[in-house]
């Protein structure tokens, strides 16, 4: 079953160069996949108190064209048929005209909150819920698997710390704040020729006030970005800039 809602463009939303910013895609997407979940009775509370928990493991987005300030848009989102321990969700925006102008997928785990292990939902339930999947992708192949940073004295490294309003309802740093990091460790040439796709695997969580040190690594118009804290690989991310 998919869940539509309209959405408005804000002048926060963009950069400098008018074009959209990662993290306000990430957000459309966050609010489309909750108004979703929360419509089905899948709210935050409801999967507290059976001990649950969602967790995003990888998000991607495509580009097709910039939205403009104050322009209203149509924001669909529909899961696609669970495969083993993880749920697909996938993402449309449209103008008026109904023209595709992004496109996203997601994949989601669901955390038991007394063993911190991944927990099963099984398919009867999730049918249940959701009333049917949808049975098309709203980005082809979905968020891939980002491979790591290859060693290179041509890398760039940056360090940033965490901070208390970078965490959600978890206490772990929101995955819209992650595209943030990113967005900020490109310099503005890079900014200026626009973000075309973007890929995050979110590989391990990340509480308030710890450093976090970004290796990147830029070939042509591919940027690899690998954030590390301490011993752990907290996220890899791959960017593609526009000509």
């Amino acid at each position: 079953m998919k869940y539509s809602f309209p959405c408005t463009i804000r002048n926060s939303d963009l950069d400098f160069g008018l074009k959209i910013k990662p993290s306000a895609v990430l957000d459309i997407f966050q609010e489309a996949a909750t108004l979703h979940a929360s419509s089905v009775g899948m709210t935050h509370e409801n999967m507290r108190d059976k001990g649950l928990f969602w967790v995003l493991s990888r998000i991607a987005f495509k580009i097709i064209t910039h939205p403009k300030r104050f322009e209203t848009l149509l924001v669909e989102t529909w899961p696609l048929m669970p495969q083993g321990v993880s749920t697909r969700r996938e993402y449309v925006v449209r103008n008026k005209k109904g023209e595709i102008m992004i496109k996203g997928s997601a994949r989601w785990v669901l955390i038991d909150m007394n063993t911190m292990k991944i927990a099963r939902l099984k398919l009867d339930d999730f049918a249940t819920l959701f009333g049917s999947f949808g049975d098309g992708e709203g980005l082809e192949g979905g968020a891939i698997q980002v491979r790591a940073v290859a060693t290179s004295s041509k890398n760039k490294t940056r360090k940033l710390e965490s901070t208390y309003s970078d965490l959600d309802v978890n206490m772990h740093v929101n995955n819209i704040r992650y595209a943030e990091y990113l967005y900020d460790a490109l310099g503005e040439y890079e900014i200026r020729q626009g973000i075309q796709s973007l890929h995050i695997n979110y590989l391990s969580e990340l509480s308030a006030k710890k450093e976090v040190i970004l290796k990147i690594e830029r070939t042509n118009n591919l940027v690899i970005v690998e954030g590390t804290s301490g011993i752990n690989i907290v996220f890899r991310a791959q960017i593609e800039l526009g000509n």
